[in-house]
């Protein structure tokens, strides 16, 4: 097994592969509401981004798009709202399809997700854990065939 050397982080900034997310709540900006139960059942793509980070900007399309791969209610963006009012512009010009939790930077779901940077996007397995991760959409493993 190779070894880190530097001062490089011994452990992702984010859930690990295998991880689940802490217990959490939340409703989209469509009134429909997420929840760590929820989460199983089918695989899941969840995404974070932030009105005020450049790159999210870039992703967010990308994401929206890929998106469209998994089978419909098993997606959700989680916005956090950097600047007052932007989250939903952000959302309907980014995001278009993919419903979405709107939240103040460090709010409950980022929190559950252990997500320290932006944009930080997940695969879930069928029984809510995490699949795969990237920071990236480059770094998303292909669609699952239909």
């Amino acid at each position: 097994m190779a070894t880190e050397t530097g001062s490089a982080p011994t452990a992702p900034p984010t859930l690990a592969i295998g991880e689940s997310p802490a217990e959490f709540a939340a409703t989209a900006e469509s009134g429909r509401r997420f929840q760590r139960s929820g989460l199983s059942g089918g695989r899941n793509l969840v995404g974070f981004f932030s009105t005020t980070c450049e790159p999210c900007l870039e992703h967010a399309p990308r994401f929206a798009e890929y998106a469209r791969s998994f089978e419909p209610g098993r997606v959700l963006a989680v916005i956090q709202d950097g600047e007052p009012g932007a989250a939903k512009a952000f959302h309907e010009n980014l995001l278009p399809g993919v419903e979405a939790v709107v939240e103040k930077m460090d709010g409950p779901v980022a929190r559950a997700f252990a997500v320290e940077a932006f944009p930080t996007m997940y695969v879930l397995d069928s029984e809510g854990r995490v699949e795969h991760f990237a920071f990236t959409t480059a770094r998303l493993p292909q669609p699952a065939a239909a």
